[in-house]
């Protein structure tokens, strides 16, 4: 049984999404897309329609420019600075990677309940040295999104965790990594044959000290402890027939 322990870490989600250009009554000049269909796995199985309440803080990727390196950290200073000196500006901020137009891309991903001072907190970011591709078009498109950002859990049961932070997500541990097709195919299996359907699924790590642990992060709204247990056995099981990486 679990201790209701509370685990912090740096971590990563790793996710498929499809993404479009972000349709704002203001005239943005960089490159923004949103996340059209957040958290697909569970409401497109339940064809619910999204409030305005369950689409805020949105996802919004701003989309780097690539000639230059990037270091997370000083982005995570970038944050902090306007955070200080800005506290009116309620906001999340991370970098990430998607693929568009074939070709890898560092994006910024922006929580923000505010939208209307979008533009403030990217002139900020400008100011502080982010340099953003400009507007183009684009159609909307499915991408993996993989994102770096801290991550408290609250231990439920033996690998099962609770998101302090995030409502309605949860996390499974696992053995080892996969692969992220294999991943996807596993997914699409157990959704498949499986009767507990109505939830969304991405692959997650996070940092401890013995080293890496590999996460299934799992989205649902009416998610109990029982159905967490059956469905990390349902995955247990599935997984059990990949090998290992060597």
């Amino acid at each position: 049984m679990a201790n209701n322990q509370i685990i912090g870490s740096i971590g990563y989600i790793t996710k498929e999404e499809t993404l479009a250009p972000y349709q704002s009554q203001y005239n943005h000049p960089q490159m923004i897309l949103e996340d059209m269909h957040p958290f697909p796995g569970y409401y497109e199985f339940y064809n619910i329609p999204r409030n305005e309440i369950e689409l805020i803080p949105r996802s919004l990727f701003i989309v780097l420019r690539t000639f230059r390196y990037i270091c997370e950290d000083d982005v995570i200073r970038m944050a902090q600075r306007i955070k200080k000196n800005h506290p009116e500006l309620q906001f999340d901020a991370v970098l990430g990677h998607i693929t568009l137009l074939n070709e890898l891309r560092t994006v910024l991903r922006i929580k923000m309940e505010n939208l209307d001072r979008l533009g403030d907190l990217l002139k900020l970011f400008e100011k502080e040295g982010l340099d953003f591709d400009k507007k183009r078009k684009v159609r909307e498109f499915t991408t993996k999104i993989s994102v770096r950002k801290y991550l408290e859990m609250e231990e439920l049961d033996d690998g099962i965790y609770k998101d302090t932070d995030m409502p309605y997500t949860y996390y499974l541990k696992q053995d080892y990594e996969l692969e992220w097709e294999d991943f996807k195919e596993i997914t699409k299996v157990l959704k498949t044959n499986f009767e507990y359907k109505s939830f969304d699924a991405a692959r997650g790590t996070v940092y401890v000290k013995e080293g890496l642990v590999d996460l299934i992060r799992i989205y649902d709204v009416e998610a109990t402890l029982d159905k967490l247990k059956l469905l990390q056995e349902r995955y247990k099981k599935e997984i059990e027939q990949y090998e290992p990486p060597v």
